[in-house]
């Protein structure tokens, strides 16, 4: 049985050794996961691994994985919404210097983003096609505190079509 293991489809922070192999029937084989956390932000992260075989009973098999990241005792967490956002399907992406981005929650605008403690200069932005709006703040994270900051993005305001009439 030939079993390749994708490695990167869903989660580029996610490693596997060896990532294919051939087994005979009823045999087994280990398969060490690696995980590098720098390139995620702390939270539960669901995924679903995909093992191939030529099995014509099975020929793909999903196994489950939960991944738990913690935050570092120096991170602190800045929680706020991105308000502003009237359009279906636009998420916004909220980033800082150096940490991973996160996106706010579709429908809600609720975000969630653990950076170190320190000054840090957050952007909220939205992109659509050709269209693109974004907002930067200065912000002070404490090491285990919580610091909320909401972004308003008029992408509600944008891109109105006027027509002016003779005057």
């Amino acid at each position: 049985m030939t079993t390749p293991l994708p490695s990167g489809v869903e989660a580029g922070w996610l490693a596997e050794s060896p990532a294919d192999g051939t087994l005979p029937a009823h045999a087994e084989r280990a398969v060490t996961l690696t995980l590098d956390t720098g390139q995620v932000q702390p939270g539960e992260h669901r995924l679903r691994l995909l093992a191939v075989s030529d099995d014509p009973q099975y020929p793909q098999v999903y196994l489950p994985l939960t991944v738990t990241v913690l935050p570092a005792p120096t991170m602190g967490r800045l929680t706020g919404f991105v308000t502003g956002v009237c359009r279906q399907g636009i998420a916004a992406r909220v980033a800082a210097r150096d940490f991973p981005a996160t996106v706010a929650a579709p429908g809600t605008g609720h975000y969630t983003l653990w950076l170190d403690e320190g000054e840090h200069e957050v952007r909220a932005a939205l992109a659509s096609g050709d269209r693109f709006i974004s907002h930067t703040v200065a912000v002070h994270i404490t090491a285990q505190g919580t610091t909320v900051q909401d972004f308003g993005l008029p992408w509600c305001g944008l891109y109105l079509p006027l027509t002016l009439r003779g005057m």
